[in-house]
């Protein structure tokens, strides 16, 4: 008789060391699940992406052309290559028979005369370029850039008296394109409004000179009214469902995860205290005999 107590409590001690061992397996499989699941999480997210190409790439050549400019050529390559001719009285006039001139209607917003006009340009690509180009797309911001620059090369070649280079014509379309914020029909920003007064109405004041300061204001005038009515003519990008849905999916992927861990533990949990509870009513029932 002593002999099977002894038995019995051993085995109810062997049953309840079993059991809180595997709850306490269960639990620290699910705490270890869940803490590697919010690093990773945490680890993805913090990564540098190239996330506007088009504007990221339009500074970079910018800059490597400054650089190659400034260092290696002597001051001759954007003189060269990144400048447009002026018109017919010019000290360097547009040839209609070169077809170099022809390349330089475009590459002349990559050209710029010293690093301060280049960072006084590049800052403000690079405030507003991105803004742009997740609104209406890189296709679409490659393909403004180069009408804006296309459209300035031909005025300055057929108007204007002196060569020019830079990227004034395309920050201004920047300028007035990004401060078009409402696409509702028949409706106006007040902003856009205030910002075409502010920007090109204050470039009408020195439209006589058509250059103060060393800066070309019919190339400020041209960009902003390029910007002005790509605003009125493009509409922004849908993006699809994939795209809008990925952090939802990736969110929903980790709590099913999560879920199933935490299902796997308690399912773990409900086996060992049903076998527990079956073996007390089993040995309460011999008790009684």
């Amino acid at each position: 008789m002593t002999l099977k107590i002894f038995m019995r409590f051993r085995l109810n001690f062997y049953l309840q060391t079993a059991y809180t061992q595997k709850s306490l397996e269960a639990r620290r499989s699910f705490y270890y699940t869940v803490t590697m699941q919010e690093h990773t999480e945490v680890r993805s997210k913090i990564r540098v992406t190239y996330n506007a190409p088009v504007t990221l790439t339009f500074v970079a050549v910018c800059t490597l052309i400054m650089l190659l400019d400034t260092y290696v050529f002597d001051r001759h390559l954007a003189a060269a290559l990144f400048i447009i001719p002026g018109g017919k009285y010019s000290s360097h006039p547009f040839d209609w028979k070169a077809p170099l001139d022809y390349f330089r209607l475009f590459s002349h917003v990559f050209g710029h005369a010293d690093w301060q006009h280049l960072i006084a340009n590049m800052s403000l690509v690079l405030l507003l370029g991105p803004i742009i180009e997740s609104r209406y797309g890189s296709r679409v911001l490659a393909l403004v850039i180069t009408i804006t620059a296309l459209v300035t090369g031909v005025i300055n070649a057929c108007l204007i008296t002196h060569p020019e280079m830079g990227a004034s014509d395309v920050v201004f379309m920047m300028i007035m394109l990004a401060s078009f914020t409402s696409f509702a029909k028949n409706e106006i920003p007040l902003s856009f409004i205030l910002v075409f007064i502010l920007y090109i109405g204050g470039q009408f004041f020195n439209f006589g000179t058509l250059q103060h300061n060393g800066i070309s204001v019919i190339a400020h005038i041209a960009g902003g009214l390029c910007g002005s009515l790509f605003a009125f003519l493009l509409t922004p990008q849908k993006f699809p469902a994939g795209a809008q849905n990925e952090n939802s999916a990736k969110q929903n992927g980790s709590e099913r995860a999560q879920n199933a861990a935490s299902e796997s533990a308690g399912e773990r949990d409900v086996k060992i205290g049903a076998k527990k509870s079956a073996f007390k009513k089993h040995t309460k029932g011999r008790k009684k005999r």
